[in-house]
């Protein structure tokens, strides 16, 4: 991305406070961005990614594309917004993506001039057209939530080979999955420089498929020019057909890849599935007992294909090692695949098959819906659905809280979420929201409670009977991304008559600030807010208001100097964990992007900087540097969801 000279002169000097943890992010004007130039990747038809506010894609961050590079949008290629009283979605719908845009050809043809033929005698050269670059080949450009076509301005090639792989995947945090979704599908010329690694398309779709991300991989990878489409990109592409059931890409990219590949093993088991799948029995097993005369060890393989054979399996133990094909074929034959298939360490795109698979056992299905939907591999409402056909009796849903309280597994959850989906008094009802969230625990599968429950916990009224249920429906309806709905119940803890809700409602105030909920800083606020928290060990204390303080300064609050000294007074918070070899590499990576504006680069670097682990885990510096830098670069919608996310998990 390009920006002015004077953002440039600006840069440095807001670096400076983003570096300073006590200091507040500056509020600079946005950097304003020239054109794209000749050569930016052109976009065909992309379908808008929602943003998380208007602050994600800000005009002045929008680089507009040539007018002969962009496309002709049609109404229809835009969604409707949600009707009036509905929050906008917080991350973008990919299981249904658009079709990836590939790269303009470098060093191809410019566009026509309409002026007419030059003057006579003018030659016409002819030149061999280069092949497009598939490492510059996106899903989404700009103007629909991409990044940018000129995001890696300014950013070497090797810099995104050697941290790409850093980043997080797969990550329980939305925030996080969130921008890395964005960063890896935008449309966006090739970094400059030589290589020094794996390609960039391989290292995108790698990440994509660790992410559980199997839509978007499957958009972009058909995106890439069919001459550039490696054999390793091709089977990744297909596993993602598979994954995704659609059955009739997997076939045709196995057939061009056992063409290419003839002794792939893969490739060879994928042709008898599709030889099944076609209705070709015969062909199908002598393709069969070939594998078998070779010695092949695939037990799934062999168990799927006798069952699609007609023979009867039997024990689906072998499926402990599935594969996306194996998982397929099971789907295929109608194998009732038990729990035990869903292993530990299993890739978050497996989970989501079998989550998604009718003939899999309901165990099964529960426990891979549960784990690939806390890495947003599956979706929510998917997972309450299937929590509706498990079965209870008259007695324990008259009486859930007793089972919970002897069962912790699975079916325990699915055994809340019914009886408090079908309680019709709201008392009764957020006593039952209450134990699940208190049962979820902290970290990950508290937020995955909190989505869980929030349509259930956003249809209630804040009456004053429900008072005692504010707090936890402040706390959880921000964990899920709705803070229009956690503001009214904020307003009942702060209208209480009882005085001992004001503490209360002085704790939560620090996340309604950082989601954007309250747009005022109360007189006193911060010393209430730090008050509310003597009944803690010194050491919890100290980090939960380190963090919070980090946060609402990194977010652009002032925080007085007389609260920062407040904290000298106290022990040293407990240690965080510690640093990573690669920590200060980091650190000075993100440090000279951010001081260049380099939207992409910056992104990259606060990601990787973050890593894999929980918030709990990460220092507080790395958590303001990161939520700074991201609010420097301009995007504030994305700053304030990670804010509010690393806040809740540490206890803000």
């Amino acid at each position: 991305m390009s920006v002015s000279r004077a953002d440039r002169r600006l840069a440095p000097a807001a670096l400076a406070l983003v570096w300073a943890l006590a200091g507040a992010a500056p509020g600079l004007p946005a950097p304003a961005v020239a054109g794209a130039g000749p050569g930016a990747p052109t976009p065909l038809l992309p379908t808008p990614l929602t943003p998380t506010s208007s602050a994600d894609t800000p005009s002045s961050l929008a680089p507009a594309l040539a007018p002969s590079l962009t496309p002709s949008l049609t109404p229809q290629a835009v969604p409707p917004a949600p009707p009036s009283g509905q929050p906008a979605p917080l991350s973008p719908d990919l299981r249904r993506p658009p079709a990836a845009q590939p790269a303009a050809v470098p060093g191809g043809p410019a566009t026509p001039s309409p002026a007419g033929p030059g003057p006579r005698g003018d030659r016409i050269e002819v030149h061999d057209l280069s092949a497009p670059d598939a490492n510059a080949t996106g899903v989404y450009d700009e103007a629909h939530g991409g990044f940018g076509a000129d995001m890696w301005s300014g950013t070497t090639l090797g810099t995104v080979q050697k941290v790409m792989p850093l980043l997080p995947a797969p990550t329980p945090w939305r925030s996080i999955a969130r921008l890395e979704r964005k960063l890896l599908l935008s449309v966006a010329a090739v970094p400059a420089g030589k290589s020094a690694g794996e390609p960039l398309i391989r290292l995108r779709a790698d990440r994509l498929w660790a992410m559980g991300e199997v839509d978007g991989l499957a958009a972009l990878l058909k995106g890439v020019p069919e001459q550039t489409l490696t054999p390793d990109l091709r089977a990744r592409l297909i596993d993602a057909a598979l994954v995704a059931g659609d059955i009739q890409t997997a076939c045709q990219q196995g057939t061009i890849l056992k063409s290419r590949v003839p002794d792939d093993l893969t490739a060879a088991k994928l042709q008898v599935f599709c030889q099944f799948s076609a209705g070709k029995a015969n062909e199908a097993g002598l393709g069969v007992d070939l594998l078998r005369e070779q010695k092949l060890a695939d037990p799934a393989f062999f168990a799927a294909a006798d069952a699609l054979s007609g023979i009867a399996p039997g024990k689906l133990d072998g499926f402990s090692g599935a594969t996306a094909l194996t998982l397929a074929m099971a789907r295929a034959a109608k194998l009732p695949l038990p729990e035990q298939a869903v292993t530990a360490g299993m890739p978050a795109p497996l989970l989501r098959a079998i989550a998604s698979n009718p003939t899999a056992t309901l165990e099964a299905r529960l426990t891979a819906a549960e784990r690939a939907e806390a890495v947003g591999a599956f979706d929510t409402e998917a997972l309450r659905q299937l929590f509706e056909q498990v079965t209870f009796n008259p007695q324990e849903l008259s009486g859930p809280l007793s089972a919970a309280g002897t069962d912790k597994g699975v079916r325990s959850r699915a055994l809340l979420f019914r009886a408090a989906e079908q309680q019709t008094q709201p008392a009764a009802k957020v006593e039952i929201i209450s134990r699940a969230l208190t049962l979820a625990g902290d970290g990950p599968s508290y937020f995955a409670a909190a989505r869980l429950y929030a349509p259930q916990i956003a249809g209630l009224h804040p009456t004053p009977d429900l008072l005692p249920f504010a707090p936890m429906a402040v706390r959880s309806l921000l964990a899920a991304g709705r803070p229009d709905v956690a503001s009214a119940w904020h307003g009942l803890l702060k209208g209480a008559s009882d005085p001992a809700m004001a503490p209360v409602a002085a704790g939560l105030w620090p996340l309604l600030r950082l989601a954007g909920a309250d747009a005022s800083v109360p007189s006193q606020a911060l010393s209430a807010w730090r008050k509310a928290r003597v009944d803690l060990p010194p050491p919890v204390a100290e980090r939960r208001i380190l963090v919070g303080y980090g946060l609402l300064a990194a977010m652009g609050d002032k925080v007085p100097a007389e609260d920062w000294l407040a904290l000298y007074d106290n022990p040293q918070p407990a240690a965080a964990g510690a640093a990573g070899p690669l920590r200060p590499m980091l650190w000075h990576g993100l440090r000279m992007a951010a001081e260049d504006l380099r939207l992409g680069e910056s992104v990259l670097f606060s990601l990787a900087t973050l890593g894999d682990g929980a918030f709990t885990q990460v220092d507080p510096t790395d958590l303001y540097r990161s939520v700074a830098v991201l609010r420097l670069i301009g995007l504030e919608g994305d700053a304030r969801s990670l804010a509010v996310e690393a806040a809740i998990a540490n206890g803000v």
